[in-house]
């Protein structure tokens, strides 16, 4: 399943997603709720927009409930389509979920 950030921009008027409540609605919006556990979630941005932790962690909640643990699902996320910045905000979001969630 592909998440295209550069969509959720349209008109490129935005640098920052961020936002855990924005994260849920991207979640709705991405169709994520149709994702397979045993697929892959490609992520890609080529634009400079920037992806908060808490809209990670809002977009991601009830994926990593397919999970057992935070490896299980990093391998069912490519990231090689983001930048380094956004791969950072990325795992933080990720760390945030397992300590929610322990």
């Amino acid at each position: 399943m592909n998440v295209n950030f550069d969509t959720l921009n349209k008109d490129g008027s935005r640098k920052l997603l961020s936002g855990r409540k924005n994260g849920e609605a991207a979640y709705d919006y991405c169709g994520l709720r149709n994702f397979d556990k045993d697929g892959t979630l490609v992520l890609r941005s080529t634009g400079g927009l920037v992806v908060s932790n808490s809209y990670f962690l809002g977009m991601l909640e009830k994926v990593f409930m397919l999970y057992n643990d935070a490896d299980e699902l990093q391998k069912h996320i490519d990231c090689t389509g983001i930048s380094e910045l956004n791969k950072e905000e990325l795992a933080i979001g990720i760390k945030r979920l397992t300590t929610k969630t322990e």
